[in-house]
């Protein structure tokens, strides 16, 4: 997922967002398996960018800015940010 940074700020370029990755298969690296986190709270300061998709919101958190929280009826994900960004040639 491609995200302006800080949300919710627009990205009109690559230098204004962040990427995030959920790759439960570790097809990406076995670093975005491992950093994935399944059924996890949201932190105490996590507040909603805004993004929405259906029932699924995307939340941050000032004290990780190093992931995303994903949140659904059913759970809660934490996404690690891929820094440099991951793209596909």
């Amino acid at each position: 997922m491609f995200i302006g940074w800080p949300p919710p700020r627009l990205a009109p370029t690559a230098d204004d967002a962040r990427q995030f990755v959920r790759d439960p298969n570790g097809v990406m690296g076995r670093r975005f398996r491992e950093d994935l986190r399944r059924a996890v709270r949201l932190p105490p300061d996590a507040r909603s960018t805004g993004f929405r998709h259906g029932d699924i919101e995307v939340f941050v958190s000032p004290s990780d800015d190093t992931g995303i929280y994903v949140v659904s009826p059913r759970d809660v994900e934490r996404w690690p940010v891929s820094e440099p960004m991951t793209l596909c040639a």
